[in-house]
């Protein structure tokens, strides 16, 4: 996900609000981001590593085009109304929410996982639309058995509803495989045919410094 943001920060000159509530410290995420946007390690190692010169640029670069949500509610509404306020003070383009299991869901009783879910993704598309964003949430997968990890996961196989594939205007599925650094992008829904198609792409990750490569 953060090679994308930074693609579409570098390429269109879009803004994005991250909510990546798996990635707390920040720290951490911005070197990762530093990382990617450079092509060279953060800490001394093997490989030569980012000078003081490429971290000041890497450095001002995301704080230009990121911003950082640590929300003191993790809730849907919460995080939405950072982002109506960062839509107008910065401009941004997109909102990310990573993943939607770490937000606290308050399923009114007596509501389905089903019918929370649908509400849950018309809310967030209503947003985007009324906007005019981009909003990624990140969703993962159930654990499948040991006989099929070595395939891709489908939309179907998020844990909570179809609804995630029903709702969704576009749905993506990474792929990493444990045996070599291969990583398939699985375009499983393009609602809009004027977006892109569905299909697959193989890209090769540089454990190096976070980059993906063209196979």
């Amino acid at each position: 996900m953060g090679a994308l943001l930074l693609n579409l920060a570098i390429q269109y000159d879009w803004n994005f609000s991250i909510c990546s509530l798996e990635n707390l410290p920040y720290e951490r995420y911005l070197i990762k981001m530093t990382e990617k946007f450079i092509g060279k390690p953060f800490f001394a190692g093997p490989n030569k590593r980012m000078d003081e010169e490429e971290l000041s640029n890497a450095e001002s670069f995301l704080n230009e085009h990121f911003y950082l949500i640590n929300p003191e509610q993790v809730e849907i509404d919460y995080i939405l109304s950072i982002a109506k306020s960062l839509i107008y003070r910065h401009g941004i383009n997109g909102l990310i929410i990573d993943p939607y299991n770490e937000l606290d869901h308050k399923r009114p009783i007596g509501m389905s996982e089903t019918e929370y879910i649908s509400q849950f993704l018309s809310k967030v598309r209503r947003f985007a639309k009324l906007n005019n964003i981009g909003i990624w949430v990140v969703a993962h997968p159930v654990k499948p058995p040991i006989e099929n990890r070595d395939k891709p996961p489908t939309i179907y196989d998020i844990s909570g509803s179809a609804n995630w594939a029903n709702k969704s205007d576009n749905a993506l599925a990474i792929f990493r495989h444990a045996y070599d650094d291969t990583v398939e992008i699985h375009i499983q829904k393009i609602r809009f045919k004027e977006v892109g198609k569905i299909g697959t792409v193989e890209l090769k990750y540089d454990r190096m410094c976070g980059r993906y490569f063209e196979k």
